[in-house]
């Protein structure tokens, strides 16, 4: 991180707080340093043993709270002073960058230009087994970003351009290495730092919310790096430095499937992603060494026709791919204000086709769960080509894999229709 302003936060044994503010460059030096400034202020606690240490890092528009946990009870015998271990750790530092130098030389050229973004699998499970690590699944775009030479652009997963829509985040990643190619997500963060995808919709007057989440390195100074496995690949990631806080490296857990679920939805998040640590990039590829696995019920849909009404229509008809075909799940009229059925009519008007493309219909047995959508229904419907994607919400699904009290969230433009397929929810 860039050198930011820190309360360092010490619970001895006691459990009396002691509090000091310190400027660093990292957690590691901001907790070391925060420990030696309050012994030089008389603080010694119980033999200064430390119970845990907290540092918090000011950063807008959020607070960061680290645990440190029991890490600096070193300090306690190892008579080395804080500015030895920092010395020390740089020079551990100066020496991993040398073996990535190294290393690199023996990797393949590659122009920095768009990578497919390699994709996750939908399962409503994670693995217990080792050999994991596991992420906070963010609720943003998926993005590229490309620095050739010192042009730095940023794609979406369907290789159009953000670089009008997020200027300040391009402006962000000319720290990136010349000729360099990143993974990430866009976000927007709301007043409790967390992702919500409905501020991105309002790029501009959101845009203070608006940041970039790295997790994975493609093409390093010219280097393709996607044949290195995951852990090495996150090595060289996180010796980046970026200077706006807009721009954020993504941490991988490594905890219980079960535990990282627990956590996130206790939280309030979407899921979880999880990936071998020993995975390539598969530009593009679905390979199930990255998967993903969601604790909210909602996901994308494809849109393939409504029913006219106010505004345009009344309620959208959904489905998802299995293999080519289309399946129907949802009638949708929830969820939609008059100027969201506006901007999604505009998005469906020039899209109309004669015939019905989803192969499960008409349906033929009594809906248990909203009206069904018999030869007679479909008649006042019309019909769409299935080239637009929307974020539905519902409580569940039936055993006819139909969707129960389903809700409109909002349209994903970075979607490719062919891409949505059934998702599934995990359990903590």
């Amino acid at each position: 991180m860039p050198e930011a302003s820190c309360i360092v936060k010490l619970v001895d044994h006691h459990g009396v707080d002691h509090r000091v503010e310190v400027r660093a460059g990292s957690v590691y030096e901001a907790a070391i340093l925060g420990v030696s400034r309050l012994r030089r202020h008389g603080w010694e606690g119980d033999g200064g043993t430390i119970g845990s240490v907290t540092v918090e890092i000011h950063k807008e528009p959020t607070v960061h709270r680290i645990q440190v946990g029991k890490m600096l009870g070193w300090i306690n015998s190892s008579g080395r002073t804080p500015r030895d271990e920092i010395r020390k750790q740089k020079t551990k530092n100066a020496i991993e960058r040398s073996k990535v130098t190294l290393r690199l030389e023996s990797l393949p050229v590659k122009t920095a230009a768009f990578v497919k973004p390699m994709e996750c699998e939908s399962v409503s499970q994670l693995r217990q087994v080792s050999g994991w690590v596991y992420e906070i699944k963010l609720d943003g775009y998926r993005a590229i970003a490309v620095k050739a030479g010192k042009q730095v652009n940023l794609f979406s997963r369907r290789r159009k351009s953000f670089n009008g829509q997020y200027p300040y985040i391009v402006e962000a990643l000319h720290d990136l290495p010349n000729d360099t190619v990143v993974d990430g997500e866009v976000v927007a963060l709301n007043d409790s730092g967390k992702p919500e995808f409905n501020l991105l919709q309002n790029y501009r007057s959101a845009a203070v919310r608006i940041h970039y989440f790295i997790f994975d390195l493609l093409v390093y100074q010219g280097h393709d790096v996607m044949g290195l496995p995951l852990e090495e690949r996150r090595k060289i990631l996180h010796s980046l430095k970026f200077s706006s806080p807009r721009i954020h490296l993504v941490e991988y857990q490594e905890t219980s499937a079960f535990e990282m679920l627990a956590a996130v939805k206790g939280l309030g998040l979407e899921g979880v992603i999880a990936k071998r640590k020993d995975s390539r990039y598969e530009p593009g590829k679905r390979s199930g060494a990255w998967t993903k696995c969601r604790v909210h019920k909602g996901q994308e849909f494809v849109i393939g026709g409504y029913f006219p009404g106010p505004h345009g229509f009344d309620s959208i008809i959904v489905g998802y791919y299995r293999g080519k075909d289309l399946m129907y799940v949802a009638r949708t009229r929830n969820g939609f204000v008059p100027a969201s059925r506006r901007q999604v009519f505009a998005r469906l008007k020039d899209k109309v086709i004669p015939t019905c493309p989803f192969v499960n219909l008409p349906e033929t047995h009594p809906a248990r769960f909203g009206r069904e959508l018999d030869a007679e229904a479909m008649k006042k419907a019309v019909w769409l080509r299935p080239e637009v994607v929307a974020h539905i919400e519902f409580f569940d699904w039936t055993e006819a894999d139909r969707l129960r009290h389903s809700k409109f969230v909002s349209l994903r433009e970075d979607k490719d229709p062919r891409q949505v397929t059934k998702e599934y929810c995990g359990k903590a």
